[in-house]
Order: C-alpha cells, then sequence, then structure tokens
C-alpha cells in the first residue's frame, strides 16, 4: 500500500509535531419524585441510604492516590463529601440534624425550614485540595430542584466547599457545607498544535482501516500492526462513510497520533460526525495502525 520512502517521510512528520506544553457537572434535569412521595419518605428512605453509604465510606479503608503527586487522599473522600452535601441540602429537623451528624457530629441543630421542599439530582466533585496530610477541601457541586407548590423546577446550581478531616474513626466533615460561587475553571493549556496531512499513503491507510473497522469492508489485519488488539466493530454501524479531515496531534503522553474526522452513515440512512485518533508503527515498511484512543487536548480546545 505504502512504499517504505513515503511511510518514512511521513512518520518523520508525525514525529516531529511540536507539543505547546500544556468540570461544571454534565447538564440536564432529570424527573423528581411525585410530590407527595417526597414528604412522606424522602427523609426516611435518606436516613437509610445515608447510613449504609457512611458505615461503607466512613469505615477506615486503604487509602489510594487521587491526584498523582498530591498526599494520598483517604478511600472514598469524594463520595462522602457529595453525600454529605446531598445529605444537608435536604435536611429538616430532628431527623435531618441526625442524618447530618453522621458526617459532621458537631453540626448544630437544623431548623425546620422546609429544604423537604428540595430535591438534589446529583452532585459531583469539582476540586479536591490536600491542607495536610489527614484534612482536605472538597469543592462540591449539586443540581438541585425546589418544589413551588406546583411542581419541580430548576434551582441551578449549588457549589459547596466542604472541609473533611481523616480521624482514627474514619473520615469527618468540619462544619456544615459553605455556600460559595462557581469556581472558575481550571486553566486548560493547548498540548498540540494538529498539521493537515496530505500524503497519500496515510490517507489511503486511514480509508481503509476506518472501511474495515466500521463498515466491514476489506480485511482489518491489512490495516493494523500485527500485535494489534483491535477487531472490526460488529455488527458494522456503518454502510458509507466519508473522511473530512485528517490532521496530526501529540497525546498527552506525548505520542504522535492521526485525528480523523468523518462521517459515517448507517443502513437507514441516518448520518454520524466520527471523531478517532490512531496511533501509527511501521510495519514491514509502511504505515499501519497501532491502537485507537481517546483525544488529546489541542490547540483549539483553550488555554493559552
Amino acid at each position: 500500500m505504502h512504499d517504505q520512502e513515503g511511510a518514512s517521510h511521513v512518520a518523520l512528520e508525525l514525529l516531529d509535531v511540536s507539543l505547546d506544553e500544556a468540570l461544571e457537572p454534565a447538564g440536564g434535569v432529570g424527573r423528581p419524585p411525585p410530590r407527595h412521595l417526597t414528604a412522606r419518605w424522602a427523609i426516611g428512605l435518606g436516613l437509610v441510604l445515608v447510613t449504609v453509604a457512611v458505615a461503607v465510606v466512613v469505615a477506615k479503608q486503604p487509602s489510594h492516590e487521587l491526584v498523582t503527586g498530591d498526599p494520598e487522599a483517604p478511600f472514598g473522600l469524594e463520595g462522602f463529601a457529595e453525600l454529605y452535601v446531598a445529605t444537608y441540602l435536604t435536611a429538616s429537623g430532628d431527623d435531618g440534624t441526625t442524618a447530618v451528624r453522621r458526617f459532621y457530629p458537631a453540626a448544630p441543630t437544623i431548623a425546620a425550614t422546609g429544604q423537604t421542599d428540595r430535591y438534589v439530582m446529583r452532585t459531583g466533585t469539582m476540586r479536591a485540595t490536600p491542607l495536610t496530610d489527614e484534612a482536605w477541601e472538597v469543592s462540591v457541586a449539586a443540581d438541585v430542584l425546589t418544589f413551588d407548590g406546583v411542581g419541580y423546577t430548576s434551582d441551578g446550581t449549588h457549589h459547596y466547599l466542604v472541609g473533611i478531616v481523616d480521624t482514627p474513626a474514619g473520615l469527618a466533615a468540619t462544619s456544615l457545607p459553605v455556600r460559595i460561587e462557581s469556581p472558575p475553571p481550571s486553566p486548560i493549556v493547548a498540548r498540540a498544535t494538529e498539521v493537515e496531512v496530505d500524503d497519500a499513503g496515510t490517507l489511503a491507510l486511514v480509508d481503509g482501516f476506518i472501511g474495515a473497522y466500521l463498515a466491514g469492508r476489506g480485511d482489518l489485519r491489512s490495516f493494523v500492526a500485527e500485535d494489534s488488539e483491535l477487531t472490526v466493530v460488529t455488527p458494522p454501524p456503518f454502510v458509507a462513510f466519508e473522511l473530512a479531515t485528517v490532521t496530526t496531534a501529540t497525546g498527552a503522553d506525548g505520542v504522535p497520533r492521526l485525528h480523523i474526522v468523518a462521517t459515517g452513515a448507517a443502513a437507514n440512512g441516518s448520518v454520524s460526525t466520527l471523531e478517532y485518533h490512531l496511533s501509527l508503527v511501521v510495519r514491514g515498511g509502511a504505515l499501519a495502525v497501532a491502537q485507537v484512543h481517546s483525544g488529546p487536548l489541542t490547540s483549539n480546545q483553550g488555554g493559552t
């Protein structure tokens, strides 16, 4: 398919791609439970779930690193923080106080302020920052709905700061969740500048690989490395496709890859936009696909 000189030229071009150096929660709102059910069993069910979850999370567990280079975070740190925020947001009266104190033993009495009219759709950890080897500060986002007497409406995304310590008895919060402004997104620095590929041999490889991989057209082994574990997608999701762009991009691991954007047509006539990142190797003097990867950050994905 490719002559040795052309393959070597493309391989060198790929290897020369420069490396420039380098979450809000998912959108959408689900359906809350019926209002009368929320009032009757939400707190009771919540206490049961909190009891079970806290028994699992708070129990002393082996540690793992939350972020490479940070002090070891206790197992379940993020889940503890998220569950605590969700419990606090729906806590009310004596039962609510009991639930919150499972996380924060010194919590003040939770006033009956109608918080049973609140429903937490989802929570997610935005950031976890170590303060000491035993203390962490976790930023949690919560998508909240409120009942207005007729139905549930979105109250937006609330952001809270939670202090957590790892004690001999397990995890414990250091205060009630602190309402904060939405934290600014972490800066994303571009990792690669994409370069358009116009080499006929490389384009033929991409065309042949995508055709075999997604449309069952041709022998996939003709386009992949000998030790590649790639197999055709079964059943083939497309009957035809068209390449839009083929560029080079350096992955987060520094490995040059091909970045392919294409459109695929299914048997029912529906059309989908496809995006693939492929790492390549030289096999017998010609380029071959080694693996399919998730996309690396590129110069047009933000940052400076």
